[in-house]
């Protein structure tokens, strides 16, 4: 009876895999044609302000290209893929957990089996009187179990696709086992955003298993900066109320923890100098900014919060990782919860065309206290007026 189970649960544990497996697949196919879509969209929006700008609307019709972009947009196509995404990745997580109820089900009967075939062996020690321990016939399952044993200790590298988040734990598949690891920063909703966000540049997560065990993650900070980036996204998709702003909770994230953790992420001339200039004794901040274009597709960017100590005061420059993104400049009177909570809000928040907005509305810029925004067309020009802010 036994073997029987434990053979329909082999069973099942192939069939949820496959089952993730498509998933998987699908979210990939439909990412591709999402990206493809927005892509003719903004090729069709570029030719057609380019031809506004030269007054030559009436030849539109005239371009080839234009022509055939516009003819394969269909107006509901963006909303149904990213529909039919959406339900997608709210089955995953579903048919992850899924599975690692079964590995544990299969777990427990290969402990029993193994029980039951040392007790067969032992009735001649019994009837000696030798001393044994006693064999509990209900093993509890570890959450940290991955299915089948490793022998020794082994190093792999888990790809981001294959990291989930839940409350209290995160799972990483490997090859066609998972495995899991108590971190209890982790939250269940993260798995369902972390879509959102292209792990660009992002190294992959080092982890070392021994037997079924993970024993360390080498670059776990990747991992806590992670959770902590993708929180503050998380609000705007309305699983959490975006939490007052407390240095407290960003205090270790000064320019040395990046340098010696996070180096990864300031990849681009800027980010590397705003590090550089900025105060050693004051966290950069993370600010995980959603972007909403304007038919509603959210996508998550990293930007910082740089703070630049003066003589009067506080200069805060908001940076974006995308390099095409102007830096934009902030004044505070100290660089305390209050002073940067209303900044952290707007930026961290679901306004859509956050940049176009405070380009346009002064009396945004006031509330804001926006002193200026400096270009990244020229980089010697922008060095020169960033360096300013420190004198």
């Amino acid at each position: 009876i036994v073997d029987t189970k434990l053979n329909s649960l082999i069973q099942q544990r192939k069939a949820s895999q496959k089952q993730i497996d498509h998933i998987q697949s699908q979210i990939t196919s439909l990412q591709k044609q999402h990206e493809l879509e927005m892509g003719n969209r903004s090729a069709v929006s570029e030719i057609e302000n380019s031809y506004k700008k030269n007054k030559m609307t009436h030849l539109l019709n005239l371009n080839k290209t234009y022509t055939e972009l516009k003819n394969s947009i269909r107006l509901s196509s963006v909303k149904t893929i990213e529909n039919n995404l959406t339900n997608l990745r709210a089955t995953l997580p579903k048919a992850k957990e899924k599975i690692i109820q079964i590995e544990k089900e299969i777990s427990n009967i290969k402990s029993e089996l193994k029980t039951q075939e040392n007790l067969s062996k032992t009735p001649k020690l019994l009837n000696e009187k030798t001393n044994i321990q006693k064999i509990s016939l209900h093993p509890q399952f570890s959450s940290l179990y991955s299915g089948t044993f490793i022998s020794g200790t082994k190093t792999f590298d888990a790809e981001w696709e294959n990291v989930g988040f839940a409350d209290g734990y995160i799972t990483i598949k490997y090859n066609v086992h998972w495995y899991c690891k108590e971190i209890a920063q982790s939250k269940k909703y993260l798995n369902e955003i972390k879509h959102f966000y292209k792990f660009h540049n992002v190294p992959k997560l080092k982890i070392i298993i021994s037997g079924s065990v993970i024993k360390t993650i080498e670059n776990q900070e990747v991992l806590f900066y992670h959770i902590d980036f993708l929180h503050i996204a998380a609000s705007n998709f309305g699983f959490i109320t975006l939490s007052p702003f407390l240095l407290e909770n960003w205090k270790k994230y000064t320019k040395q923890h990046y340098k010696k953790n996070l180096s990864f992420l300031f990849h681009t001339y800027t980010l590397k100098k705003l590090c550089e200039y900025c105060d050693s004794n004051l966290p950069i901040i993370p600010v995980g900014e959603t972007v909403i274009n304007s038919i509603g597709s959210k996508t998550i960017h990293n930007s910082f919060l740089f703070p630049i100590k003066t003589k009067v005061g506080y200069f805060i420059v908001w940076e974006s990782i995308e390099e095409a993104k102007a830096s934009y400049i902030f004044i505070l009177k100290s660089f305390s919860d209050k002073d940067v909570q209303i900044l952290f809000e707007y930026i961290a928040g679901d306004t859509p065309n956050k940049r176009q907005n405070l380009i346009n509305s002064k009396s945004l810029q006031v509330k804001l206290n926006m002193k200026c925004r400096v270009l990244h067309k020229d980089i010697s020009t922008w060095d020169n007026e960033i360096r300013l802010l420190c004198w």
